[in-house]
């Protein structure tokens, strides 16, 4: 009872609900990460991606069998639950085991600190935009961005799936000095990314009207949006993990200046170009930042790796 009581939100807030979820997501987070350092990024990217399908399934399953449509939050909660509990068991039947160690985190001050500022700085990079454009722009021009920045996550999220296999991969042929075999995986990755994203791309272009008029007529205006922020994911899948590589590089405070360059020109422009363009310049913006975040961390990887600054194999 106090169960049901807790997915279907009678006593608690919803502050408090949104608490407890993103506590259980930090956990699947955690483990996830823990999964993938030891090899097994497949199943990192499983616990990952469970809440949204299961949200997207209880959806579906309380509609066709009680008729119901249940609150997002009711799903959201019961989905995390779900994932956070099949987390657990596959991290305990996979043999995994937490063991007490001094409390000492910062084994290298240096480096955590240069880890802490990208990670800021990746979430102000992602987010960013969005809270500046909700506080100089119109609620209509947020929730036009919002809904186009959505859309276009389906092609960011063939270069976070591509991430999480070949970043290992990138790290264990560093340590062994296999400097061909780094430079054929990097560009062999870029390649295939590329070309899955360009066909999203494609998709969402040519459909573009469609998918936002989903929403409702009103949002078909921000096709101009949706374009520029398509633009701007295929940027960060041409370049590829080059960041990714850096950090795996021992060249994390290269990455640290990239993404910090990017952030400081993303919120320049969202504040010079939101007044004046709403949305449109959100995106702009946005654009801006991410392409001189990538390409930066593009030229130190040629630079200090001699990755190729194009697509071309290395011969």
């Amino acid at each position: 009872m106090l169960l049901v009581t807790f997915f279907f939100q009678e006593t608690l807030s919803v502050n408090l609900v949104m608490l407890v979820n993103a506590f259980m997501f930090s956990i699947i987070s955690i483990i996830g990460y823990c999964m993938q350092a030891a090899g097994q990024s497949v199943m990192q990217q499983l616990l990952l991606n469970t809440p949204r399908l299961l949200c997207a399934g209880l959806a579906i399953a309380f509609f066709l069998v009680f008729k119901y449509l249940a609150p997002l939050q009711t799903m959201l909660t019961a989905a995390f639950f779900i994932s956070f509990i099949f987390t657990l068991a596959l991290f305990y039947f996979k043999g995994f085991v937490i063991k007490y160690a001094p409390f000492k985190l910062l084994t290298n001050p240096s480096e955590t600190k240069h880890y802490l500022l990208i990670s800021c700085s990746a979430v102000l990079m992602a987010e960013g935009a969005m809270v500046i454009l909700g506080m100089l722009g119109s609620k209509f021009d947020t929730a036009h961005f919002g809904v186009a920045t959505r859309l276009v996550s389906l092609v960011a999220f063939v270069l976070l799936a591509f991430n999480s296999i070949v970043t290992p991969q990138f790290a264990q042929l560093y340590k062994q000095n296999k400097h061909k075999e780094l430079v054929k995986r990097y560009q062999s990755a870029r390649q295939q990314s590329i070309f899955i994203s360009m066909s999203i791309a494609l998709v969402f272009w040519w459909s573009a009207d469609f998918l936002l008029g989903l929403f409702g007529t009103e949002y078909v205006q921000a096709s101009g949006v949706m374009l520029v922020l398509l633009l701007t994911q295929l940027t960060k899948v041409f370049v590829g993990s080059a960041g990714q590589l850096l950090m795996m590089s021992d060249l994390v405070h290269l990455q640290k200046r990239c993404i910090v360059a990017g952030v400081l020109v993303m919120i320049l422009g969202c504040c010079i170009f939101i007044p004046q363009y709403g949305a449109l310049g959100a995106a702009i913006s946005t654009f801006i930042g991410v392409a001189i975040n990538n390409f930066l961390a593009l030229f130190y990887a040629n630079r200090y790796l001699s990755i190729p600054l194009g697509l071309a194999s290395p011969q």
